[in-house]
């Protein structure tokens, strides 16, 4: 089996078993506070209190729509799916950075652990999904700095983007990233332009 499709499986599994467990103790009903709020208006259409939280509410509505079961545990079933498929995507980036696979898998299953992370894949949340798509749009800059193109910083930008409509606790660590892609990307164009040109 080739290093790819190995770490593949590997990203697949901690899914399946982070999927696993979160669904198996996932809320099973209306929740109160903040969590009911976001499973009516999930279910029902509408906005959450500011910020609305727009990707969790659409990804909310979706999972309400489609999502087997009682309709408030179909919206927590999103937080429980983003929660599992975070998991996955930091193991990813722990081995885009090098870290051994057992070593990457010694830190998600530390970060699974942590009880703030795990509340928040279990409970109708945005942080869960907030978490996975800041590391998608981490993944998509290390992709876009490793291997620059035009696409890859598209899609960096876009991902860094997306990131700040779950929720405002990844936005500076987003600036920072999006002024790390806006560097990257005019230091590549120079260098485009500069072999582009006639000597």
């Amino acid at each position: 089996m080739s290093a790819r499709r190995a770490a593949g499986a590997r990203m697949l599994a901690v899914f399946a078993v982070a999927l696993a467990l979160n669904l198996s103790t996932a809320a099973p009903t209306v929740m109160e506070g903040d969590g009911a709020e976001l499973q009516t208006v999930a279910a029902l259409g509408g906005v959450a209190h500011p910020t609305g939280y727009p990707t969790w509410t659409l990804g909310g509505r979706l999972f309400s729509l489609v999502w087997p079961g009682e309709p408030a545990r179909r919206t927590t079933a999103l937080s429980a799916v983003a929660g599992a498929a975070a998991l996955g995507v930091l193991l990813r980036i722990l081995g885009l950075l090098g870290a051994a696979p057992g070593v990457a898998l010694a830190g998600v299953l530390l970060v699974a652990a942590i009880v703030t992370f795990r509340w928040s894949s279990i409970y109708p949340e945005v942080y869960s999904l907030a978490v996975l798509l800041f590391l998608i749009a981490i993944e998509r800059v290390i992709q876009a700095t490793r291997q620059p193109t035009p696409g890859r910083f598209l899609i960096a930008a876009a991902a860094l983007s997306l990131s700040a409509t779950a929720h405002f606790l990844f936005a500076p660590a987003a600036a920072v990233l999006g002024l790390v892609l806006l560097l990257r990307g005019a230091r590549d164009a120079g260098s485009l332009a500069r072999r582009a040109a006639p000597v």
